[in-house]
């Protein structure tokens, strides 16, 4: 939250701010606003996307990167990034907050980053492995995907279960 050093003043609710500007002016705004919003969005395809880490906490882990097969070299490359957050407790279960981030000459660019939140999910024999549901912005054509994570001393290995999103 950030401050001032003018008096503060209350914020005029959407009725307040019709009744000072026209009607008309607002439905702009407001058009505008939401056109903002949305063209980010518009060349995407969200997925659920179901990640194991087996050593969350340990690992100290930072997020996940989205890898795809190349069709053409049978490779595979990095499509989007999943940078983690903080954990919370939200109703009684512990959640994630994530950030999508999307690849651009191989280095993380916020797509308009909207933080999103991922119940954790942790098995009961082995605390350290979690399971989360992530939304993930596809950019790219459909295809096969695999995942790495990542911390500050580097990278897992490719997973070895893959999907098609």
């Amino acid at each position: 939250m950030q401050t001032s050093k003018r008096a503060a003043r209350p914020v005029p609710a959407v009725e307040e701010v019709a009744s000072h500007m026209g009607k008309s002016l607002l439905r702009a705004v407001s058009t505008l606003a939401l056109a903002f919003l949305v063209l980010p969005l518009v060349a995407c395809e969200s997925k659920d996307v179901v990640v194991r880490i087996p050593d969350f906490d340990s690992a100290q882990v930072d997020g996940v990167w989205v890898w795809r097969l190349d069709d053409a070299t049978g490779q595979w490359v990095k499509d989007g990034q999943i940078d983690f957050g903080q954990l919370l407790l939200a109703g009684g279960r512990e959640q994630l907050e994530y950030e999508n981030l999307g690849v651009a000459g191989g280095s993380a660019e916020t797509q308009e980053g909207v933080a999103l939140r991922a119940d954790v999910l942790r098995d009961p024999l082995n605390p350290d492995q979690v399971t989360v549901e992530l939304i993930y912005f596809r950019m790219s054509d459909p295809g096969e995907f695999r995942v790495t994570t990542y911390n500050d001393a580097g990278e897992s290995p490719l997973s070895l279960e893959s999907a098609l999103l």
